[in-house]
């Protein structure tokens, strides 16, 4: 539990942590944020959330974070591993956005868009990017970290766009 004084609070929680029970009493604040990480890897996930005020749970594949008190709690960051990785980020027919690996071991991420945000952070290899999303309402990032990092975005428009690189 998260018992801060006054203000608005920002948290993040991994996934390797879950399941997990958080909860934030905050009288003063009235715009807590929540920022849920998962790394992509060896093994595909659904990510779930479900959120009604100001309670609401993420879930991946059965374990899931109860969360109560958070404002806006609907942020995600995937988190690439160090290699050199080629991604795709595209929307599922059932509207629903998938992110899956186009030269690289890794295993598709599927998930509702957030409400809040979406980031993409890459590791040290090279990243590459291809978002083919017809519209992405929620604000989006993309950090390349070290390496060579290439973002290609296919069509349709982006609400919010921020790029976190070295020019």
């Amino acid at each position: 539990e998260i018992r801060p004084e006054l203000g608005d609070d920002t948290v993040t929680v991994s996934s390797s942590a879950l399941p997990f029970n958080l909860t934030i009493n905050d009288s003063w604040g009235d715009a807590d944020q929540l920022f849920f990480s998962i790394a992509s890897g060896d093994a595909a996930a659904n990510i779930v959330f479900d959120q009604t005020e100001t309670v609401g749970a993420i879930s991946v594949e059965g374990e899931t974070l109860h969360h109560e008190g958070f404002e806006e709690s609907q942020n995600l960051i995937i988190v690439l591993p160090n290699s050199d990785n080629q991604m795709t980020l595209e929307r599922t027919a059932n509207n629903w956005l998938s992110m899956s690996s186009t030269g690289s071991h890794l295993q598709p991420l599927s998930f509702p868009e957030p409400i809040g945000s979406l980031k993409i952070q890459g590791g040290s290899g090279n990243d590459s990017l291809r978002l083919s999303v017809p519209e992405l309402t929620v604000p989006f990032a993309f950090s390349g970290a070290d390496g060579s990092d290439e973002l290609n975005l296919e069509n349709g428009e982006i609400t919010e766009l921020n790029i976190d690189a070295t020019l």
